[in-house]
C-alpha cells in the first residue's frame, strides 16, 4: 500500500511540475489557446451551416475591419449587403442580423430618405456585438424615442478612429445626420496604430480623399465574399489540422492537469504583475486629435451637433482603476476641443454598484442585453432630454 501511494504521489507531482513547466514557458497558454480556438471554429461553421440549412437568404460572416493588411487597392468600411450575417457569441447564443443595402446593421428602408435625425459611430459596442438589433444602442434608441427619430448605425467591429472618420466623411458625402454620437472604446488608440500605417485610410486625412463609398458599394462585394471564402477555408483548414490534438485533449486522463481552467495561483500571480497594456506613442495621441477636430469640423459644416462617449472596459472595474494615462490623456484632448462630452465610466458608477454586471456573464468583453440597454439609456437622455 505505501508503493501504491508513493507512486501516486509521484504521478500527482509530476504531473504538477509539468504543468508549471508548461505555464512559464507560455505552452500553457499556447495549448489551451489551440483547444479554445478549434471549439470556437466548430461552434461557428455548425451555426453557419445550420442558418444555411434553414434560411432561403444568403449566410456569411462579418467581416472585420482589414487595417492591418496593407497595399490594398480598396477599403472596404462595412460587410457584405443585403445578407444574414453572423455576428459573435458571448451571451450564450449568436448574435444575428440582415445587412442593409450598404452592409451596415441597420433596418434597410432607413437608408429611403437622406437626412437622419442620430447618426451612431464607433466600433464593435456600436455595431451591436454580441446581441440582437433590437438590443443595441441604435434599437434601445428607437425603442427610447418610439420611432420617433430615424437613427443609423455606423459602427463596425474592430475599427478606430481612423475608420471611424472615414465611414463619417463618407456618409456626409451622400446623407445629413443632426446628431453624430461617436463612441470610444478603451483600445481604441491600440486600434489607431494600425489605421494610421494603412496606405488607404491614412488618405482620408487628405482634404480631397474620398472612395465614394455609398455609391459604390457594389464595387466592395466581389471582394468581400472572396475574404469570406478564404476566412471559412482558413477555419476548415484549423478544424482539420487540429482534430486529432482536440481529441486527445477531449479524452485524455492529463486534462484534469494540464487543461484545467485554474492554473496554478503562483503562476497566476507572477503573471498578473507582469502583465502591462501597451504603451501608446505621442504620435497616436496626435493623429487622434487631428482626427477629432476633423470629424467634429466635417459635423458642423453638415450643420450638426457632435457628441463624444467613453466606454469603459470591464478590466477598468475588475482590476480596479479608474485613472490611467491614456484615459487622462483623453479627456484632455476633449476638453481642449471643447467637445459634449459623456463619460460612461464616471456616470455608471452613479447608477449601477457593480458595473462588472453590465458586461456579458460578468466576464466578456460587450455589454449583455441590460448593460447596453442601461448605457443607452443614460446617453440619450444626457443629450436628448435636456434638448427636447
Amino acid at each position: 500500500k505505501k508503493k501504491i501511494f508513493t507512486l501516486y504521489l509521484s504521478i500527482f507531482f509530476s504531473l504538477y511540475l509539468i504543468e508549471t513547466f508548461l505555464n512559464f514557458y507560455g505552452k500553457y497558454d499556447e495549448l489551451n489557446q489551440i483547444v479554445d480556438k478549434y471549439k470556437l471554429y466548430e461552434d461557428r461553421i455548425n451555426t453557419y451551416n445550420s442558418l444555411k440549412e434553414k434560411l432561403s437568404k444568403n449566410v456569411y460572416f462579418y467581416i472585420q475591419n482589414l487595417a492591418s493588411k496593407k497595399n490594398l487597392q480598396k477599403y472596404p468600411l462595412s460587410g457584405i449587403k443585403n445578407t444574414h450575417t453572423i455576428h459573435c457569441k458571448e451571451n450564450g447564443y449568436y448574435s444575428t442580423y440582415d445587412s442593409d443595402r450598404y452592409g451596415f446593421n441597420n433596418p434597410d428602408e432607413i437608408w429611403d430618405i437622406s437626412s437622419h435625425d442620430v447618426l451612431l459611430i464607433g466600433d464593435s459596442f456600436v455595431h451591436g456585438a454580441c446581441v440582437f438589433r433590437e438590443f443595441t444602442f441604435a434599437g434601445n434608441f428607437r425603442k427610447i424615442s418610439r420611432q420617433n427619430k430615424s437613427i443609423v448605425n455606423l459602427g463596425w467591429s474592430g475599427s478606430g478612429p481612423l475608420q471611424e472618420y472615414a465611414t463619417l466623411k463618407e456618409y456626409f458625402k451622400r446623407f445629413n445626420s443632426k446628431n453624430v454620437i461617436w463612441f470610444f472604446f478603451e483600445n481604441d488608440f491600440i486600434n489607431l496604430k494600425d489605421e494610421i500605417e494603412n496606405n488607404i485610410l491614412i488618405r482620408y486625412l487628405e482634404k480631397n480623399f474620398d472612395q465614394d463609398y455609398f455609391t459604390k458599394i457594389e464595387n466592395y462585394e466581389d471582394m468581400l465574399k472572396d475574404i469570406h471564402k478564404s476566412e471559412l477555408e482558413k477555419i476548415h483548414d484549423y478544424l482539420r489540422e487540429n482534430k486529432l490534438f482536440y481529441s486527445i485533449k477531449q479524452n485524455s486522463f492529463l486534462t484534469f492537469f494540464l487543461f484545467k481552467k485554474k492554473k496554478n495561483l503562483i503562476f497566476n500571480f507572477v503573471k498578473y504583475k507582469m502583465h502591462k497594456e501597451p504603451k501608446i506613442e505621442n504620435n497616436i495621441y496626435n493623429n487622434f486629435n487631428l482626427i477629432l477636430k476633423t470629424s467634429v469640423s466635417l459635423t458642423k459644416k453638415n450643420g450638426g451637433n457632435f457628441y463624444f462617449v467613453f466606454l469603459p472596459s470591464i478590466k477598468r472595474y475588475k482590476n480596479n482603476y479608474n485613472i490611467d494615462e491614456d484615459y487622462l490623456k483623453l479627456k484632455s484632448i476633449i476638453k481642449k476641443q471643447n467637445i459634449n462630452f459623456i463619460d460612461v465610466n464616471e456616470e455608471i458608477q452613479k447608477l449601477v454598484k457593480d458595473p462588472v454586471s453590465l458586461y456579458s456573464m460578468k466576464k466578456n468583453s460587450h455589454y449583455s442585453p441590460k448593460g447596453y440597454k442601461i448605457i443607452s439609456d443614460l446617453v440619450y437622455k444626457k443629450i436628448f432630454n435636456k434638448n427636447e
